[in-house]
Protein backbone atom coordinates (compact mmCIF):
# COMPACT_ATOMS: atom_id res chain seq x y z
CA UNK A 1 0.00 0.00 0.00
CA UNK A 2 1.13 3.54 -0.86
CA UNK A 3 1.84 5.92 2.23
CA UNK A 4 1.99 9.14 1.69
CA UNK A 5 2.06 11.68 4.17
CA UNK A 6 -1.00 14.03 4.68
CA UNK A 7 0.23 16.91 3.78
CA UNK A 8 1.94 15.00 0.01
CA UNK A 9 -1.64 13.54 -0.28
CA UNK A 10 -3.38 16.88 -0.51
CA UNK A 11 -0.87 18.57 -2.13
CA UNK A 12 1.07 16.42 -4.59
CA UNK A 13 0.11 16.42 -8.15
CA UNK A 14 0.56 13.46 -8.85
CA UNK A 15 -1.81 12.27 -6.59
CA UNK A 16 -3.84 14.38 -7.39
CA UNK A 17 -3.76 13.14 -10.98
CA UNK A 18 -3.86 10.01 -9.96
CA UNK A 19 -7.32 11.05 -7.95
CA UNK A 20 -8.82 11.83 -12.00
CA UNK A 21 -7.13 8.84 -13.56
CA UNK A 22 -8.41 6.14 -11.49
CA UNK A 23 -10.93 7.59 -9.01
CA UNK A 24 -11.83 5.88 -6.14
CA UNK A 25 -8.30 4.17 -6.30
CA UNK A 26 -7.06 7.20 -3.92
CA UNK A 27 -9.09 5.41 -0.97
CA UNK A 28 -5.88 3.60 -0.54
CA UNK A 29 -4.16 6.22 0.84
CA UNK A 30 -6.95 7.40 2.81
CA UNK A 31 -5.83 6.00 6.00
CA UNK A 32 -2.73 8.69 5.75
CA UNK A 33 -5.51 11.29 4.82
CA UNK A 34 -6.72 11.65 8.20
CA UNK A 35 -4.73 13.44 11.02
CA UNK A 36 -5.52 11.91 14.29
CA UNK A 37 -3.09 10.19 15.67
CA UNK A 38 -2.81 6.42 16.13
CA UNK A 39 -5.80 5.18 17.99
CA UNK A 40 -7.13 1.85 19.55
CA UNK A 41 -8.87 -0.63 16.78
CA UNK A 42 -12.28 -0.93 18.76
CA UNK A 43 -13.82 -3.80 19.52
CA UNK A 44 -13.89 -6.14 16.82
CA UNK A 45 -17.93 -7.83 16.44
CA UNK A 46 -19.66 -10.22 14.04
CA UNK A 47 -22.90 -9.35 12.91
CA UNK A 48 -23.16 -12.71 10.65
CA UNK A 49 -21.52 -15.86 9.91
CA UNK A 50 -19.52 -15.04 7.16
CA UNK A 51 -16.00 -13.82 7.83
CA UNK A 52 -16.13 -10.28 6.52
CA UNK A 53 -19.26 -9.80 8.28
CA UNK A 54 -17.91 -8.06 11.17
CA UNK A 55 -17.25 -4.46 12.52
CA UNK A 56 -15.16 -2.39 14.84
CA UNK A 57 -16.95 -0.55 17.71
CA UNK A 58 -15.54 2.38 18.93
CA UNK A 59 -16.81 3.04 22.86
CA UNK A 60 -15.70 6.82 24.41
CA UNK A 61 -15.19 6.73 27.89
CA UNK A 62 -17.81 7.67 30.83
CA UNK A 63 -20.94 5.08 31.06
CA UNK A 64 -23.10 6.46 28.51
CA UNK A 65 -25.63 5.65 27.23
CA UNK A 66 -23.58 7.16 24.12
CA UNK A 67 -24.85 7.81 20.59
CA UNK A 68 -24.35 6.04 17.78
CA UNK A 69 -23.34 6.53 14.20
CA UNK A 70 -23.25 3.29 12.22
CA UNK A 71 -20.27 4.37 9.70
CA UNK A 72 -19.95 2.59 5.89
CA UNK A 73 -16.92 2.79 4.43
CA UNK A 74 -16.09 3.61 0.60
CA UNK A 75 -14.03 2.05 -2.61
CA UNK A 76 -16.27 2.01 -4.97
CA UNK A 77 -17.68 -0.95 -3.63
CA UNK A 78 -14.85 -3.18 -3.97
CA UNK A 79 -12.12 -4.63 -1.46
CA UNK A 80 -9.42 -4.26 -3.68
CA UNK A 81 -9.62 -0.77 -3.05
CA UNK A 82 -10.71 0.49 0.10
CA UNK A 83 -11.75 -1.52 3.39
CA UNK A 84 -13.56 -0.27 6.80
CA UNK A 85 -10.02 0.21 8.03
CA UNK A 86 -8.64 3.70 6.19
CA UNK A 87 -11.51 4.94 8.31
CA UNK A 88 -10.37 3.44 11.95
CA UNK A 89 -8.31 7.03 12.75
CA UNK A 90 -11.80 8.94 12.12
CA UNK A 91 -13.70 6.30 14.21
CA UNK A 92 -11.60 7.15 17.09
CA UNK A 93 -11.18 10.57 16.51
CA UNK A 94 -14.98 10.59 16.96
CA UNK A 95 -15.61 8.31 20.32
CA UNK A 96 -12.94 10.70 22.22
CA UNK A 97 -15.51 13.09 20.86
CA UNK A 98 -17.94 11.46 23.14
CA UNK A 99 -19.65 9.23 19.78
CA UNK A 100 -19.63 5.78 20.04
CA UNK A 101 -19.10 4.34 16.18
CA UNK A 102 -19.92 0.93 14.50
CA UNK A 103 -17.27 0.87 11.60
CA UNK A 104 -18.85 -1.70 9.47
CA UNK A 105 -17.35 -4.23 6.75
CA UNK A 106 -19.29 -5.66 4.08
CA UNK A 107 -18.99 -7.79 1.22
CA UNK A 108 -18.13 -5.89 -1.60
CA UNK A 109 -18.50 -6.57 -5.21
CA UNK A 110 -14.67 -8.28 -5.71
CA UNK A 111 -15.27 -10.22 -2.26
CA UNK A 112 -18.26 -12.27 -2.51
CA UNK A 113 -20.57 -9.35 -2.72
CA UNK A 114 -22.67 -7.68 -4.81
CA UNK A 115 -26.22 -8.10 -5.70
CA UNK A 116 -27.71 -8.52 -3.26
CA UNK A 117 -24.98 -9.64 -0.49
CA UNK A 118 -23.79 -6.50 -0.11
CA UNK A 119 -26.87 -4.67 0.38
CA UNK A 120 -27.91 -7.82 2.76
CA UNK A 121 -24.53 -7.11 4.79
CA UNK A 122 -25.65 -3.69 5.10
CA UNK A 123 -28.71 -4.25 6.34
CA UNK A 124 -27.39 -6.68 8.89
CA UNK A 125 -25.46 -4.62 10.39
CA UNK A 126 -27.71 -1.61 10.63
CA UNK A 127 -30.03 -4.28 12.66
CA UNK A 128 -27.11 -5.53 14.26
CA UNK A 129 -26.95 -1.87 16.40
CA UNK A 130 -29.99 -3.62 18.65
CA UNK A 131 -28.04 -6.00 19.61
CA UNK A 132 -25.00 -3.71 20.14
CA UNK A 133 -27.22 -1.73 22.55
CA UNK A 134 -28.66 -4.68 24.66
CA UNK A 135 -24.65 -5.40 25.38
CA UNK A 136 -23.17 -1.94 25.25
CA UNK A 137 -24.40 1.49 26.48
CA UNK A 138 -25.56 2.88 23.29
CA UNK A 139 -28.62 5.01 22.88
CA UNK A 140 -30.45 4.05 19.56
CA UNK A 141 -32.46 7.30 19.99
CA UNK A 142 -28.90 9.28 19.13
CA UNK A 143 -28.42 6.95 15.57
CA UNK A 144 -26.84 8.31 12.82
CA UNK A 145 -26.25 6.59 9.98
CA UNK A 146 -23.24 7.81 7.90
CA UNK A 147 -21.16 6.85 5.11
CA UNK A 148 -18.49 7.93 2.45
CA UNK A 149 -18.42 8.04 -1.21
CA UNK A 150 -19.54 4.43 -2.25
CA UNK A 151 -20.58 4.18 1.82
CA UNK A 152 -22.73 7.11 1.16
CA UNK A 153 -25.23 5.56 -1.12
CA UNK A 154 -25.11 2.44 1.16
CA UNK A 155 -25.81 4.84 4.19
CA UNK A 156 -27.81 6.39 2.83
CA UNK A 157 -30.04 3.12 1.33
CA UNK A 158 -30.15 1.56 4.42
CA UNK A 159 -32.18 4.66 5.74
CA UNK A 160 -34.41 3.74 3.08
CA UNK A 161 -35.11 0.50 3.77
CA UNK A 162 -38.59 1.05 5.05
CA UNK A 163 -39.51 1.80 1.41
CA UNK A 164 -38.61 -0.99 -0.38
CA UNK A 165 -40.90 -3.02 -2.19
CA UNK A 166 -42.59 -6.40 -0.27
CA UNK A 167 -41.84 -8.27 -3.15
CA UNK A 168 -38.03 -7.68 -2.98
CA UNK A 169 -35.55 -10.03 -1.68
CA UNK A 170 -33.82 -6.85 0.32
CA UNK A 171 -37.26 -5.55 2.06
CA UNK A 172 -37.36 -5.85 5.73
CA UNK A 173 -40.93 -5.59 7.93
CA UNK A 174 -39.10 -3.94 10.92
CA UNK A 175 -35.20 -2.43 9.47
CA UNK A 176 -33.47 -0.28 11.64
CA UNK A 177 -33.56 3.44 10.95
CA UNK A 178 -31.24 6.51 12.11
CA UNK A 179 -32.65 9.47 13.35
CA UNK A 180 -30.60 11.29 10.81
CA UNK A 181 -28.00 10.61 7.71
CA UNK A 182 -24.71 12.46 7.01
CA UNK A 183 -23.70 11.26 3.49
CA UNK A 184 -19.99 12.20 2.86
CA UNK A 185 -18.89 12.75 -0.91
CA UNK A 186 -21.69 10.23 -1.98
CA UNK A 187 -22.67 8.76 -4.64
CA UNK A 188 -26.90 9.12 -4.52
CA UNK A 189 -27.92 8.51 -8.15
CA UNK A 190 -26.74 4.86 -9.32
CA UNK A 191 -28.16 5.21 -12.67
CA UNK A 192 -26.86 8.94 -13.17
CA UNK A 193 -23.14 7.71 -12.08
CA UNK A 194 -23.04 4.71 -14.41
CA UNK A 195 -24.09 7.55 -17.40
CA UNK A 196 -21.41 10.48 -16.50
CA UNK A 197 -18.83 7.91 -16.11
CA UNK A 198 -18.12 7.80 -12.93
CA UNK A 199 -14.85 6.05 -11.92
CA UNK A 200 -16.35 3.38 -9.87
CA UNK A 201 -19.66 2.94 -12.59
CA UNK A 202 -18.31 -0.23 -14.05
CA UNK A 203 -18.89 -2.29 -11.14
CA UNK A 204 -22.88 -1.20 -10.76
CA UNK A 205 -24.18 -3.96 -12.40
CA UNK A 206 -22.91 -6.49 -10.84
CA UNK A 207 -23.84 -4.62 -7.56
CA UNK A 208 -27.42 -3.67 -8.62
CA UNK A 209 -28.01 -7.21 -10.25
CA UNK A 210 -31.66 -7.65 -11.53
CA UNK A 211 -33.14 -5.07 -8.77
CA UNK A 212 -34.96 -1.94 -9.87
CA UNK A 213 -33.26 0.97 -9.35
CA UNK A 214 -36.30 1.52 -6.64
CA UNK A 215 -34.54 -0.95 -4.43
CA UNK A 216 -30.98 0.09 -4.88
CA UNK A 217 -30.41 3.66 -5.59
CA UNK A 218 -30.88 6.80 -3.07
CA UNK A 219 -32.39 9.11 -5.84
CA UNK A 220 -35.46 6.38 -6.45
CA UNK A 221 -36.14 5.74 -2.60
CA UNK A 222 -37.05 8.89 -1.77
CA UNK A 223 -38.67 10.38 0.67
CA UNK A 224 -36.97 9.57 3.70
CA UNK A 225 -38.65 10.15 7.35
CA UNK A 226 -35.58 11.49 8.67
CA UNK A 227 -33.20 14.77 8.29
CA UNK A 228 -30.39 14.36 5.34
CA UNK A 229 -27.17 16.01 5.12
CA UNK A 230 -24.68 15.80 2.10
CA UNK A 231 -21.44 17.44 2.94
CA UNK A 232 -19.74 17.58 -0.77
CA UNK A 233 -16.22 18.95 -2.02
CA UNK A 234 -16.10 21.71 -4.04
CA UNK A 235 -12.68 20.51 -5.57
CA UNK A 236 -13.96 16.55 -5.74
CA UNK A 237 -12.68 15.04 -8.77
CA UNK A 238 -14.55 11.44 -7.76
CA UNK A 239 -18.09 12.15 -7.17
CA UNK A 240 -19.17 14.97 -9.26
CA UNK A 241 -21.24 17.74 -7.93
CA UNK A 242 -24.12 16.59 -10.14
CA UNK A 243 -24.91 13.74 -7.39
CA UNK A 244 -25.61 16.41 -4.53
CA UNK A 245 -27.65 18.60 -7.03
CA UNK A 246 -29.64 15.59 -8.44
CA UNK A 247 -30.41 14.09 -5.17
CA UNK A 248 -31.48 17.81 -3.59
CA UNK A 249 -33.50 18.58 -6.70
CA UNK A 250 -35.50 15.46 -6.51
CA UNK A 251 -35.88 16.01 -2.59
CA UNK A 252 -37.41 19.53 -3.02
CA UNK A 253 -39.61 18.24 -6.02
CA UNK A 254 -41.44 16.12 -3.31
CA UNK A 255 -41.86 19.09 -1.31
CA UNK A 256 -39.23 18.30 1.03
CA UNK A 257 -35.93 19.59 2.25
CA UNK A 258 -32.12 18.10 2.32
CA UNK A 259 -28.98 19.75 3.57
CA UNK A 260 -25.95 20.12 1.21
CA UNK A 261 -23.13 21.55 2.67
CA UNK A 262 -20.20 22.50 0.54
CA UNK A 263 -16.45 22.39 1.37
CA UNK A 264 -14.27 24.52 -0.17
CA UNK A 265 -11.73 21.95 -1.23
CA UNK A 266 -9.56 19.52 -0.21
CA UNK A 267 -10.46 16.81 -2.63
CA UNK A 268 -12.71 13.69 -1.96
CA UNK A 269 -10.88 12.80 1.54
CA UNK A 270 -11.74 16.53 2.81
CA UNK A 271 -15.06 14.97 3.57
CA UNK A 272 -13.49 12.36 6.16
CA UNK A 273 -10.30 14.52 7.95
CA UNK A 274 -9.84 14.62 11.04
CA UNK A 275 -9.50 18.59 11.31
CA UNK A 276 -10.02 21.14 9.07
CA UNK A 277 -13.44 22.68 7.50
CA UNK A 278 -14.72 18.73 7.06
CA UNK A 279 -14.14 17.69 10.67
CA UNK A 280 -16.04 21.16 12.02
CA UNK A 281 -18.77 20.38 9.39
CA UNK A 282 -19.57 17.10 10.57
CA UNK A 283 -19.22 18.30 14.35
CA UNK A 284 -21.76 20.89 13.40
CA UNK A 285 -23.99 18.40 11.96
CA UNK A 286 -23.71 15.86 15.09
CA UNK A 287 -24.21 18.46 17.42
CA UNK A 288 -27.99 19.24 15.57
CA UNK A 289 -28.98 15.94 16.72
CA UNK A 290 -31.69 16.18 19.73
CA UNK A 291 -30.12 14.70 22.69
CA UNK A 292 -33.18 13.13 23.17
CA UNK A 293 -34.27 12.02 19.72
CA UNK A 294 -36.67 8.89 18.79
CA UNK A 295 -36.30 6.83 15.77
CA UNK A 296 -38.50 8.00 12.74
Amino acid sequence: MLTPSASAAAHDPAWRQLVCRCGCIALLAAGLLLSAPAMAAGIVLHYGTHPVQSGNLYLPAGKGPHPLLMLLHGGCWQARIATHEYLARWSGALAQRGWAVWNVEYRSVDNGGGWPATFLDVAAAADYTRTLAARYPLDLRRLVFAGHSAGGHLALWAAGRGRIPAGSVLHAVQPQLPHKVIALAAITDLAGFMRDGGPCGSVIPALQGPATLAEVSPLQMLPLPMPVTLIQVADDAVIPAAQAASYRQAVQALGMTVRVRTLAGGGHFAAVATDGEGWQVLLDELAQLPPTAHPP
